[in-house]
């Protein structure tokens, strides 16, 4: 699938949400902005902001799309503070489903390689 239409997507899955939590830990995180090239959230409990820029989203969809699955272990150590947010993130398309053990992400209906 075309990474533009994911981000596309992601968007929208986003625009009615205020708040997602993250997979492993359930830490809640407001949705502040949803820009053309990143996304804003904000963790509830430390208040600090953190921009996640659609490159980041773009090269755990390649990691996804390449592997069949995706592991946190996969996105270090080029998304190191983000990795479960972007998780969480993604987690939020429709078809994209998620796993506790191990925590990973899986395009709905397909198999891992």
């Amino acid at each position: 699938m075309n990474f533009e239409e994911v981000w596309k997507d992601l968007k929208a899955a986003l625009r009615d949400k205020q708040h997602v939590r993250t997979l492993a830990r359930g830490n809640l995180n407001k949705i502040v902005r949803i820009g053309e090239n990143s996304i804003v959230v904000q963790n509830t409990n430390t208040l600090a902001e953190r921009e996640i820029a659609k490159g980041d989203f773009e090269y755990a969809w390649k990691v996804l799309e390449s592997k069949g699955k995706l592991y946190m272990t996969d996105l270090a150590p080029e998304l190191h503070g983000r990795k479960a947010i972007v998780m969480a993130l993604l987690n939020e398309l429709s078809y994209v489903s998620h796993f506790t053990k191990p925590l990973s992400l899986q395009i709905s209906g397909q198999e891992p390689f």
